[in-house]
């Protein structure tokens, strides 16, 4: 008799204890939660980004990092790299130059060495500066700004493969030749290659103050 109820008193206890259970979990919660973004996979710079290696997660609004994005952005690169399970917050991105290009948009390949495409991302902007020799001496001549602000489109390797901060350390030497692929508009595509058969090419890479600079005249160094 006592056993039974026993068993009557505990099977009571777990029907009131499942009916509370289940009241609380239909009652709203008073958290408010906010959508972040969220790296899903480790990401080199460079690299574009979407929803294969971003997601979205929703989080108690009050954890949410000051800055952090709370919507994936659309046509952005690395600007550097990414692990998985970071959130993303705008220096973690740079624009992608081919995500809108114009129709008389051009990409062209510059020659350079890997002591400057190390240093280099896509969706960088660079200026191009064109350094003359004097062919009876050899000496410098001059050296003046071709173009100015233009963006990075890709790094390469001498073997067409993208090249990484990483890769760039195990590549060679800094001697060792690379390329930078550039977005320049047609008209400047013929400077610019005429530039590159007639001497070396150096790329400074902008600073987010920095100002586009407009061409030097010919015969005017900068």
């Amino acid at each position: 008799m006592r056993s039974r109820l026993v068993r009557i008193f505990a099977s009571a206890l777990i029907a009131v204890t499942a009916t509370l259970l289940l009241r609380l979990s239909a009652e709203p919660s008073d958290t408010v939660l906010q959508n972040v973004v969220v790296v899903t996979a480790d990401t080199d710079a460079g690299a574009v980004l979407d929803a294969t290696n971003l997601s979205l997660i929703a989080i108690p609004a009050s954890a949410v990092p000051p800055n952090a994005l709370t919507e994936i952005p659309a046509g952005v690169l690395a600007a550097q790299p990414l692990w998985k399970g970071q959130y993303l917050f705008p220096q973690m991105i740079t624009l992608n130059p081919l995500f809108h290009p114009r129709p008389d948009d051009r990409v062209m390949g510059v020659p350079v060495t890997l002591a400057s495409a190390g240093l280099l991302r896509p969706g960088d902007r660079v200026d191009v500066i064109h350094t003359l020799s004097d062919p009876r001496t050899a000496e410098t001549a001059e050296s003046r700004v071709l173009l100015s602000a233009v963006p990075v489109v890709q790094v390469l390797t001498q073997q067409g493969q993208p090249l990484s901060a990483t890769t760039a350390r195990n590549q060679g030497t800094a001697g060792t030749p690379a390329v930078v692929e550039l977005l320049v508009p047609l008209a400047d595509a013929p400077t610019l290659a005429a530039a590159i058969t007639a001497g070396p090419i150096t790329l400074a890479r902008h600073l987010p103050p920095s100002a586009v600079l407009p061409p030097a005249p010919e015969g005017v160094s900068r």
